[in-house]
């Protein structure tokens, strides 16, 4: 991103702000910040936390499958003694080998039997991170981004994937500390071997202060000649601008106390930047997006090396050293004080093995609607979303047929509000429903207190303009009651 393009979104964003003036409510506590990750490309979650152990699934069998901290999870590698996802655990000066599930399988609460209800690239993101099939709507860290703190330095920080914001916060995209360090001080520059500075200290004073003087002149310019709204509005959004340099600069002090990691994991890259910028005083970052992959295995699903379960394992690892960095890390006391919920989910599913297997072992896995999410609760959410726990339930079995994949059970939600699995209902009616993208995307929105935003008269909140369509009338009615089926209430 060069300096002029992350100015003009930063001036386009305080416009924004300028034209909505969203705000929140004067709450006890701040809302939590929220990290979405998104495995792109479709995951095949038989490999870790729906297992079946089914020749036409996987390599294990049902034997095989652990009870680990709360969760069902499969073994990485059965026929090399591997059982556990063993994953780095960085510490100073190297890293020791941990068991994921083993370590961090009690923050994290599984829902399994999620119909995303298609198969495409391009739609089942948009499904996993937005609640809709629908065009038109941002991703939930957008939507974050907007209603905490939409004029904050990096609002909302993506490293790619699906993050459209629809206009409503400017986004930055960029996993690299080190460039958004340079971004911060834009009087240095790494570049630079002799002088750390392009101007003296006194220079660039007097650089910033001719910046003032002639953002002075051109607004009297404006006034006096009684210009357009729009070069008005463009000018104050200049001048909002202008205002927050002090933003970036209590950024660039905190990512100074911050070693950029160039790990080979770049979920680990990425996550030393977005935890500098979370723990700012007041957070920098708001809601962060991090897409990881490339899970599409039409081949060499099971291979070690390229396939599906080191893919996962990497994910895994990355997932880990958030968990670890924000529990465990000193710094990081203003995170656990808020509260930081993270939801990691993907495309879609994946099928049983398609064909046969050549001399090679080259065969995969296709594209399947149905799948899993994780959701994690650290800090102050750890007890509101409750780990080691799975909910929902999947087979690949449907009258005793093999299925090309996994088959959702049906839920439904009883007197008291809590999702039941149509496995454990012994009557049927019309109160069965699939359990879907909509359902979750509602659920985390009630969870990340959207709905607290307060509009000015006339306006709309920003989760009334993009209401979720399709949410099941019911959990729509526990979420409105104040409960959520998808958490554990605190």
């Amino acid at each position: 991103m060069q300096r002029r393009t992350f100015l003009q979104a930063a001036a386009a964003s305080t416009a924004s702000l300028v034209i909505l003036r969203h705000a929140r409510a004067q709450a006890t506590t701040a809302p939590p910040l929220f990290i979405s990750i998104e495995a792109n490309q479709a995951w095949d979650t038989t490999t870790s936390i729906d297992p079946h152990g089914n020749p036409a699934f996987s390599l294990y069998r049902a034997q095989d499958i652990q009870q680990v901290a709360g969760l069902r999870v499969a073994p990485f590698d059965v026929a090399g003694g591997q059982l556990g996802f063993r994953v780095r655990k960085l510490r100073e000066g190297g890293a020791d080998l941990v068991d994921f599930f083993g370590t961090y399988g009690a923050f994290v609460r599984v829902i399994n039997g999620v119909d995303h209800r298609t198969v495409s690239h391009d739609i089942g993101p948009r499904h996993a991170f937005s609640g809709t099939l629908r065009e038109g709507f941002p991703a939930l860290g957008a939507l974050v981004a907007a209603v905490q703190g939409p004029n904050r330095p990096l609002a909302f920080l993506s490293t790619g994937g699906f993050d459209d914001t629809q206009g409503i916060v400017t986004l930055t995209r960029s996993g690299k500390q080190s460039l958004i360090h340079e971004l911060a001080r834009p009087n240095t520059s790494a570049g630079l071997s002799t002088n750390a500075t392009f101007f003296t200290p006194g220079v660039d004073g007097l650089v910033q202060q001719a910046q003032l003087a002639r953002d002075a002149r051109r607004a009297s310019l404006l006034r006096t000649r009684g210009a357009l709204s729009k070069s008005l509005r463009s000018h104050e959004a200049l001048q909002v601008a202008r205002s927050a340099q002090d933003s970036f600069l209590e950024l660039a002090n905190v990512l100074d106390a911050s070693p950029a990691t160039n790990d080979a994991n770049a979920l680990i890259a990425a996550a030393g930047l977005v935890l500098a910028a979370m723990r700012s005083d007041p957070a920098a970052c708001t809601s962060a997006h991090l897409s990881f992959g490339n899970f599409d295995t039409h081949s060499a699903h099971d291979d070690l090396a390229t396939g599906h379960r080191s893919r996962m394992r990497d994910l895994l690892e990355g997932i880990g050293h958030l968990i670890e960095e924000i529990e465990n890390n000193p710094q990081n006391q203003v995170l656990r004080d808020r509260g930081v919920l993270v939801y990691v989910s993907s495309d879609f599913g994946r099928t049983a093995y398609n064909g046969g297997e050549d001399d090679e072992g080259t065969r995969g896995k296709d594209h399947w609607p149905v799948t899993s999410a994780m959701l994690i609760g650290l800090g102050a959410m750890r007890a509101r979303v409750g780990g080691g726990t799975a909910i929902g339930l999947t087979t690949p079995f449907i009258d005793g047929a093999l299925q090309p994949g996994l088959r959702a059970f049906p839920v439904r939600l009883d007197g008291a509000g809590n999702l039941v699995t149509g496995a454990n209902v012994t009557d049927s009616g019309a109160d069965l429903f699939a359990l879907t993208a909509t359902e979750v995307n509602a659920a985390l929105r009630q969870a990340l207190r959207l709905d607290e935003e307060v509009a000015p008269a006339g306006s709309l909140k920003l989760v009334d303009r993009f209401t979720l369509p399709e949410v099941n009338p019911r959990f729509a009615a526990v979420l409105a009651e104040g409960r959520n089926p998808l958490l554990k209430d605190a």
